[in-house]
């Protein structure tokens, strides 16, 4: 199976997967084949717990794929898991709300025409479902 299709069946499942290095003990995402911070080439997928950080975000006028066209303005932020992987994801909050080092709590929506979407929301505020 693919790295993204891994990835795309974590995501029905509504689970968010990292790979852990078996040698360093660190997380990536996507999940890959061989650790981005050592090189070992031994690992698991496990389901991130799903809290994060947010680094940092920028709200997108054009869509980057037609099938958002319709969505757009949207926020896309950077947010760092509790398990130190890096995920980009949607931001359905208010961008005027969004501070850097906010909490934030993962969120998946199931759409109809496409794949399902990881959100990222503030962690006091409910994720969208």
């Amino acid at each position: 199976m693919s790295t993204a299709d891994v990835v795309r069946a974590g995501l029905a499942d509504d689970s968010l997967l990292v790979r852990k290095c078996a040698a360093c003990g660190r997380a990536a995402h996507p999940p890959l084949p061989g650790c981005p911070w050592c090189g070992h080439d031994q690992g698991e997928d496990v389901a991130a717990s799903g809290r994060g950080t947010l680094l940092t975000w920028t709200v997108c006028h054009v869509a980057f794929d037609p099938a958002f066209a319709d969505e757009v303005p949207y926020t896309v932020g950077l947010i760092e898991l509790a398990e130190g992987a890096r995920v980009l994801a949607r931001i359905p909050d208010d961008p005027d709300s969004l501070t850097p080092d906010l909490a934030v709590v993962a969120g998946f929506v199931h759409r109809a025409d496409g794949p399902t979407l990881l959100t990222f929301t503030a962690e006091e505020a409910d994720p969208p479902s």
